[in-house]
């Protein structure tokens, strides 16, 4: 299974990714949207860590880049809890929107 961590904050970045290829899986990682979005555009991935608060951009147009291309990756939107608050509930529906293009949305 090929997962893409995007996530800017860097120890948390590196501890999912060390965990995650103690289980086998293939990993690759992005710390900004471009780099994220450069990946996205040119490789396929079982799913994707995402962080809505990214340098350069944000989650949700991710998400909205993925639905554009027709894209079947699962997402997993990983976010600190403090971020929900300056997210706004406008952008929390967006996100309840893309569901129905991707699998899984979870909040820790």
């Amino acid at each position: 299974m090929k997962i893409l961590i995007v996530e800017d904050e860097q120890d948390l970045r590196e501890t999912i990714r060390t965990s995650l290829l103690k289980e086998k899986f293939v990993v690759e990682t992005a710390a900004d949207y471009f780099s994220a979005l450069d990946k996205i555009n040119d490789y396929d991935y079982d799913c994707i860590l995402l962080d809505i608060m990214l340098p350069g951009g944000s989650g949700l147009d991710l998400l909205r880049e993925l639905k554009r291309l027709h894209r079947s990756d699962s997402v997993l939107i990983i976010s600190a809890k403090d971020s929900l608050h300056i997210i706004g509930g406008r952008e929390i529906l967006c996100v309840a929107e893309h569901m129905k293009y991707h699998a899984s949305l979870c909040f820790f």
